[in-house]
């Protein structure tokens, strides 16, 4: 079984993205940064309703359970997906005794 974390709308070319496991903490956070060439020259402002951040920072706490080394981050088509391995829960038994 996997849990399964996506971002829509974070773009494939976001560099270096970072994460951290800390006591079972999957901390996740990237820098946008917009590069101008010398051939680009920018005149004009444009704004948009919903920007993409600058700057993205999250915190998910982790189950007890879960295999934090073998954790799974890609970054395709716009959206960020991670995967975080976690064991299949073990069939509990259950005995009912005569005690009424």
């Amino acid at each position: 079984m996997a849990i399964a974390v996506t971002f829509p709308g974070f773009l494939d070319y976001v560099p270096g993205c970072k994460k951290v496991i800390v006591e079972n903490l999957l901390v996740i956070q990237s820098k946008r940064k917009h590069e101008v060439g010398e051939e680009e020259v920018c005149n004009y402002i444009k704004h948009e309703r919903r920007p993409a951040p600058q700057n993205f920072f999250r915190k998910f706490r982790l189950p007890e359970n879960c295999n934090s080394s073998a954790i799974i981050a890609k970054c395709e088509n716009g959206i960020f997906k991670v995967a975080v391995e976690k064991p299949c829960p073990k069939e509990e038994t259950l005995t009912f005794g005569d005690s009424f």
